[in-house]
């Protein structure tokens, strides 16, 4: 490398500074070689251990310094390779030689290899004979070299991977074993497994045992057997009893059966199936005897047909009769009975074991003949029974009566009796032999019933029939022959009722009862008694005031004659519970009638004459309305159409208490509004009439429903006074500000600070006076002050802090707001923190009540950039300057968007993009690829971003010190 330099000599003297250039070149580095030992092909497994490279240094002063690097490399100063730590397949070590200032370098590769896994798969286990599938699974290589070993079996193909098919003679474990060689020559571990073969089933032989009944099935255990399954393919099904032992039961004699026994095992070979057949032994021959034979029995015999058996059946036996009418099935009885009339087969069944044998006899039952008959059931004591044969006996049979004491009548056949009451009558026949069953019939004689006596009550309005009850009468039934329908009361009782006096009843009574008998009948007639003299006297009153306050009175009312246990009643206007109410009946004269009641349709009547006068007028007035007006301060009472006189007198009276004046005379003056009662009397009658008065006022003083609107802003004279409406008073309402004349204006606006008077006038000349004081209000004031001084000068990526004064206390502001509010920390805040990154004219506007102010301050940004790059660094890792960066004031950066360094040839050896500059993990360590780099020096140049957006390019040379 040419170095260049120029040194200038300075002078103080008049000739001035002088100067002088020279150029040197630096040596060449001399010619070195690094020669390794070459290093075999390593088949990797654990007993590979770790060995040192042997390197030969060629040419150079021999006073250099060897380090190591690269996959594998446990030690830089020895060299130490250990295959455990390498990769498969190439691995690149290399060898750095530094002599003075000059560096060598010797990439030298070594190869590991992994060993191939031997291992194969099989269908095993299989049945002796059948062949067993052996595979290698894979993966399959180029250079793979297999060596089998199949145990004595016979493989075809036998080499390569497979699929193999493999036989062995005989049945049990055969060893097969596998190794593997890839092309590299690296062998696998042997792979070694056992498998089987099993020995396949001998068929067992099935013997038979049996019996009339049932056959059963054995043969011997079988070596291996997991399972005996038997079907049966012909004949009933069986119970199969593990593991050698099969029976089917509840055969016939001589019955075949075929059976297909299988025997199963775990293994693979299959199953074996062994066929066999077996009958069941045959009954042998017997006669059957039976008597009697071919017998006969009357139905009603009482005595059972007792049947016999002869039999020659050997061994025990069970014998069983059965037949309509055979009542013991082991003794062979017969009940004729209970069979039944008519012909009837008897049949015998003699078993052995499940041998049977049986045979049959017939047997006829002869019927008995029947008694029946009819008789009249019910018939009066004066009348006779009829009886009627229904039978079936001829006439040549004999019979035998039992009539209860009755007279029999043979030519008519009938029968009586001489007293009621119920009879049994019985029947019994006999013919050839068979004697019948004794039927039995029943006649109810009833009795004949007695006539009823009747008797009669009368009143003046009912007649009641009355009558003792007859023995043996169940109801009666009553018919009105003349008169109207009354009300009957079991037994004995007939009520008619709403007759008049001298009306006369007439009824019919049939007497019922439980009998067949003719019912008697009985005609009786009854009259109502006339009414008794009665007099009435009444006592007349004098006349009455019309009035509700003259109370009701009873009226008088004297009875003579008749019994005196009758009632009277009062009829007429005004009559109310038996006296005279003037003000019900009103004024004229009245009739009023006593009707007096005594009896039942006895009525007598009265009448008398009553006369009603009406009471004095009262007349309140026209009332009338209280006003502020003069004049309408007081309203006079009473009107011109009440009476006078010594007899009449008058008083009145206020609903609100103490009336306020002179309650007696007829026209008093009252000043208060209420509502007056007058009430007029007759001293005479005690008769009084009332009249009611209002007197209404229009005094209320209007009050209004009023906006009271202050001065918005200070020094604004926009306060105002609305009256909105006005309640009390009288429409229409005028109204009068400061004193000025009255008129219908209620809004006065555009008021400055004062003390205002607003006047009301309703239509009555009531007044209100209302004052208000409007004052003028606070001044809103703002200014801002700033964290610096001077010229308001930041630098870029500085802080500055404001603050806005305002006149008002910060919780009666409604509104602060900041311009432009993105720069600022907080834009409804009276102090903010911005950070602008150009010039920028802030803000600060307040607003309270509608009231706004507003402050505006510009801060200027100078843009000084803070960047510094060193001009050297020394990678030693003494963690002193091991690290070539560039070094920012994180207030104005954004990011370093580049930074590239270059080699004296222009060759890019650190490149680095989008970066925090502040990070100490940034900037060039030194190296390239991966290697470090000699002392040498470097340019580079880097784009940095600043917070502002703008984009400035830096660049310079850095040295690199080892």
């Amino acid at each position: 490398t040419d170095i260049t330099i120029e040194v200038v000599a300075n002078s103080t003297g008049a000739c001035g500074p002088s100067s002088a250039e020279a150029t040197c070149t630096a040596n060449n580095c001399e010619s070195v070689t690094i020669a390794i030992e070459p290093v075999e092909n390593i088949c990797l497994d654990a007993s590979v251990q770790p060995f040192d490279l042997v390197p030969t240094i060629i040419g150079g002063m021999g006073n250099g310094q060897l380090t190591w690097s690269g996959t594998g490399i446990i030690n830089s100063n020895t060299g130490t390779f250990d295959p455990q730590q390498g990769v498969f397949g190439e691995n690149i070590v290399t060898a750095l030689y530094v002599e003075g200032n000059c560096t060598y370098t010797e990439d030298f590769s070594i190869h590991l290899f992994d060993l191939p896994v031997a291992s194969f798969t099989t269908n095993a286990p299989v049945c002796e004979g059948d062949e067993m599938t052996v595979t290698y699974p894979g993966p399959l290589l180029p250079g793979l070299m297999f060596e089998w070993d199949f145990g004595g079996g016979i493989a075809v193909p036998g080499t390569g991977p497979g699929p193999h098919q493999v036989t062995w003679p005989g049945s049990g474990t055969h060893n097969i074993s596998l190794l593997v060689q890839n092309a590299n020559g690296c062998i696998s571990e042997p792979f070694e497994a056992g498998v089987q073969v099993e020995q396949p089933f001998t068929a067992p032989p099935v013997s038979c045992s049996s019996t009339t009944s049932s056959v059963q099935f054995t043969w011997p255990t079988v070596t291996g057997a997991t399972d005996y399954q038997v079907e049966v393919t012909s004949g009933q099904t069986g119970v199969f009893t593990p593991p050698n032992s099969f029976l089917l039961d509840g055969l016939s004699p001589n019955e075949e059966v075929n059976i297909e026994l299988t025997i199963v095992g775990n293994g693979t070979c299959p199953p074996v199936v062994v066929q066999q057949s077996c009958v069941a032994i045959d009954c042998p021959p017997t006669d059957l005897i039976i008597a009697p034979q071919n017998g006969s029995a009357c139905i009603s015999s009482s005595n059972p047909v007792d049947f016999e058996l002869t039999a020659n059946v050997p061994g025990p036996t069970t014998v069983t009769w059965s037949g309509n009418g055979i009542t013991d099935t082991e003794e062979g009885l017969f009940d004729p009975s209970t069979a039944g009339i008519g012909q009837h087969i008897i049949t015998v069944v003699v078993e052995n074991g499940n041998c049977s044998y049986s045979n049959s006899t017939t047997i006829e039952v002869i019927g008995e003949p029947l008694a029946d008959f009819t008789a009249t059931p019910v018939i009066c004591e004066s009348d006779v029974a009829s009886l009627v044969y229904l039978g079936n006996a001829s006439v040549d049979a004999h019979y035998s009566w039992d009539l209860d004491g009755g007279t029999l009548d043979s030519n008519q056949l009938t029968v009586s009796w001489d007293a009621p009451g119920t009879y049994n009558l019985s029947l019994q026949v006999e013919q050839d032999g068979c004697v019948s069953q004794p039927f039995t019939q029943t006649v109810e004689v009833t009795p004949e019933l007695a006539e009823p006596l009747i008797s009669c009550d009368a009143t003046t309005d009912a007649v009641e029939f009355t009558w003792a009850d007859v023995p043996g009468a169940t109801d009666y039934q009553v018919t009105i022959l003349s008169g109207p329908v009354g009300t009957y009361t079991p037994p004995g009782t007939y009520l008619v009722e709403g007759l008049m006096p001298g009306d006369e009843v007439t009824i019919e009574v049939t007497v019922n009862g439980n009998t067949v008998c003719d019912a008697p009948t009985v005609t009786f007639s009854c009259t109502a008694n006339d009414c008794p003299d009665v007099s009435l006297f009444l006592t007349p009153p004098g006349p009455v005031c019309e009035s509700n306050a003259t109370a009701p009175f009873p009226l008088e009312a004297t009875v003579s004659g008749g019994s005196g246990n009758g009632s009277g009643t009062w009829s007429g206007p005004g009559v109310v519970n038996g006296g005279f109410d003037a003000s019900i009946a009103g004024e004229g004269l009245h009739t009023l009638i006593f009707t007096y009641e005594e009896n039942a349709n006895c009525t007598y009547t009265e009448s008398i004459s009553v006369e009603v006068v009406p009471p004095p007028v009262a007349d309140a007035g026209a009332g009338g309305t209280l006003t502020c007006e003069p004049g309408g301060m007081d309203v006079q009472l009473g009107g011109n159409a009440n009476p006078s006189g010594n007899n009449i007198s008058y008083l009145w009276q206020a609903d609100f208490g103490a009336f306020p004046g002179d309650s007696t005379i007829l026209h008093p003056v009252v000043a208060l509004p209420g509502t007056y009662t007058l009430t007029v009397t007759d001293t005479d009658l005690g008769c009084s009439s009332t009249d009611v008065v209002v007197v209404e006022a229009s005094q209320e003083i209007p009050v209004p429903d009023l906006t009271l609107l202050p001065i918005s802003c200070y020094g604004n004279n926009d306060g105002a006074i609305i009256i909105n409406s006005v309640s009390g008073g009288q429409e229409p309402y005028l109204f009068s500000l400061n004193g000025s004349p009255f008129g219908s204006n209620s809004s006065f606006t555009q008021l400055p600070p004062a003390i205002y008077e607003v006047q009301i006038l309703d239509a009555n000349g009531c007044e209100n006076l209302l004052t208000f004081d409007i004052r003028q209000p606070q001044e809103l004031d703002v200014s801002l002050v700033l964290s610096i001084e001077g010229n308001n000068v930041i630098t870029l990526g500085d802080e500055i802090t404001m603050t806005g004064i305002v006149t008002l206390p910060e919780d009666s502001l409604d509104i602060i707001r900041w311009s432009p509010p993105e720069l600022v920390s907080c834009d409804s805040c009276l102090q903010v923190i911005a950070q602008p990154v150009q010039q920028t004219t802030f803000t600060l506007t307040v607003e309270s009540n509608g009231c706004e102010d507003s402050e505006s301050v510009t801060v200027f940004v100078a843009k000084d950039w803070q960047v510094f790059v060193p001009n050297a660094f020394s990678p030693n890792g003494d963690n002193i300057n091991d690290r070539f960066r560039i070094f920012v004031n994180a207030e104005q950066v954004t990011e370093v968007k580049s930074f590239l360094i270059f080699n004296r040839w222009g060759e890019t050896v650190f490149q680095f993009y989008g970066f925090d500059p502040n990070d100490p993990n940034t900037g060039w360590d030194g190296t390239f690829r991966g290697k470090p780099l000699n002392p040498a020096v470097f340019v580079w140049f880097a784009e940095v971003e600043f917070i502002d957006g703008s984009t400035r390019l830096f660049e310079g040379d850095v040295t690199l010190i080892r």
